[in-house]
């Protein structure tokens, strides 16, 4: 999302959607795998008993943890196009670090403000990469 690839490039490799494309097919074969070794191997067998071996199950609680950050990213990525980058990370830091039990607001706040804003002068104004403000696209000068 946010990056805009023209129909036709003389190299493939200088293409804006090829580097964030590798990362995705990427990230998405390594999952699978780690997806397919976590249930063979909460699928082990216990060879004296016969049974499968609770131990390498997950907990009710890892199961539901996984499932709100899922839904979080999920919200992260359609509120991208909405209310744009800055806006969503800010957001998305915030819950985040508030959801895996982080209670110094002190120390998380501000870096759930400053750091989105680094990165976005960072690659706005040095790698020269446009990313998406959404709404905040009608102050943009």
């Amino acid at each position: 999302m946010g990056v805009h690839a023209p129909a036709r490039v003389a190299v493939e490799a200088l293409a804006p959607a090829f580097w964030p494309s590798i990362i995705l097919w990427m990230t998405l074969i390594f999952g699978g795998v780690l997806l397919v070794m976590g249930v063979f191997k909460g699928l082990h067998h216990d060879p004296v008993v016969g049974e499968i071996d609770s131990e390498y199950l997950p907990s009710r609680e890892a199961v539901f943890r996984l499932s709100v950050a899922v839904v979080l990213l999920f919200i992260y990525y359609f509120l991208i196009e909405t209310i744009g980058m800055v806006a969503a990370s800010i957001l998305a830091i915030l819950a985040f670090t508030w959801f895996s039990g982080e209670r110094r607001y002190v120390v998380f706040v501000p870096v759930a403000i400053l750091l989105p804003f680094a990165l976005y002068y960072f690659f706005t104004a040095i790698a020269h990469v446009p990313l998406p403000l959404g709404y905040f696209e009608l102050f943009r000068t």
